[in-house]
C-alpha cells in the first residue's frame, strides 16, 4: 500500500526550499490566509480562526461539475467580511480547518518601508510562510475527495504556528511511519491544518503597548494514533504523484524568495522572538 517510486519521494522532500508575485506558478492555485479568531459577534472562522481565500481567486480555480456549475465544497462557507481601516466590504470563502499534503514552502522576512524608502532600524521584521500542496476535502463515509492545489500563508507568529504544527505532525506519526509505512515522509499523509472544537484559542504575543494575540494553528491528532488511521489519511499513489509533478513545476516559484533582488542568498534565518505581531493587527 505505501510503496511510492524514489523519484517521486524525492521530488517532494527537495521542495522545501527557504524561499512576490513575481514568479508565478504554471497552474491554478488557491491562496488560503490565516485569520485570527476572537469576534464573539460572530461564528466560524471569524469567532474561531481559520483560513480565508478570496472569493474571485476560488471561482477562478475551480473546476465546474458535469451540470456546469462551480465544484465549491460544501465545507466551504461564503462569507462577506469588513475592514476596520478602509470601511469597505469584500466577499470571501471560509473553513476551519483544511486537510492538506504539503508539496514545498517557502520563507521570507518582510519589513515597514517608510514613505520615502528608508529602513527603520527600529523594525526588527516580520516572518512570512507559505506552503504549497494538495487538498482535500471529507466525503459522508470519511473518504477524501481530492480537491485543488492550495497555498497556505501566515506572518508573524502565525507563521511559525503553522510550521509548528507542520513538524508536530511530521513528529508524532514517524515512528508509525518507519515502522509500518516504508518510512514514507509525512507529507504523503493528509495533515489537517486549523481550529477545531467549541472553545476559542488565543495566544497572547508581544511586550508591552505591543502585545496582542494571535489564533495558534493546530494540528488535529486522533485519540490513538495506530496504523488504521494512517492508511485512511494516505494520499494514495496518483495524488503523491500528482504531487511529485506540481514539486517539479513549483520550483521558480519556491526558490524565489530565497533571493535578495540581486539575486544572491537572502538571508532566511528565522528567530521566534524577532517577530512583531502587534504591529500589523489587520494581516494577523
Amino acid at each position: 500500500m505505501f510503496e511510492l517510486d524514489n523519484e517521486i519521494i524525492n521530488n517532494v522532500k527537495g521542495s522545501w526550499a527557504a524561499g512576490d508575485q513575481g514568479v508565478q506558478l504554471p497552474f491554478s492555485t488557491v491562496l488560503f490566509w490565516w485569520k485570527r479568531g476572537g469576534d464573539e459577534r460572530s461564528d466560524g472562522t471569524q469567532k474561531y480562526g481559520g483560513w480565508v481565500a478570496s472569493y474571485e481567486n476560488v471561482l477562478e480555480s475551480i473546476p465546474t461539475n458535469p451540470e456546469g456549475r462551480a465544484d465549491i465544497p460544501t465545507k466551504l462557507s461564503q462569507e462577506t467580511f469588513h475592514s476596520d481601516y478602509s470601511g469597505s466590504s469584500y466577499e470571501v470563502f471560509t473553513t476551519r480547518n483544511i486537510a492538506f499534503a504539503a508539496i514545498g514552502k517557502r520563507f521570507k522576512w518582510t519589513y515597514r518601508t517608510p514613505p520615502d524608502g528608508s529602513k527603520d532600524p527600529s523594525d526588527k521584521g516580520r516572518g512570512h510562510l507559505q506552503v504549497l500542496g494538495l487538498s482535500a476535502f471529507l466525503n459522508d463515509d470519511k473518504s477524501y475527495k481530492l480537491w485543488l492545489p492550495v497555498i497556505l500563508s501566515a506572518k508573524g507568529l502565525s507563521a511559525k504556528s503553522l510550521q509548528d504544527a507542520l513538524d508536530s505532525w511530521e513528529r508524532k506519526t514517524i515512528a508509525l511511519r518507519a515502522s509500518e509505512c516504508n518510512g514514507l515522509p509525512a507529507n504523503f499523509f493528509w495533515s489537517h491544518l486549523g481550529t477545531f472544537g467549541k472553545d476559542v484559542q488565543k495566544l497572547q504575543v508581544g511586550r508591552g503597548n505591543k502585545s496582542n494575540y494571535i489564533t495558534p494553528i493546530q494540528i488535529y491528532m486522533p485519540s490513538e494514533l495506530n496504523i488504521d488511521f494512517l492508511k485512511r489519511v494516505y494520499v494514495g499513489k496518483d495524488a503523491a504523484i500528482t504531487m511529485s509533478v506540481l514539486a517539479e513545476q513549483s520550483q521558480d516559484w519556491l526558490t524565489e524568495w530565497s533571493k535578495d533582488s540581486q539575486g544572491n542568498e537572502a538571508d532566511t534565518s528565522s528567530d521566534p522572538d524577532n517577530v512583531a505581531d502587534a504591529d500589523y493587527p489587520d494581516l494577523m
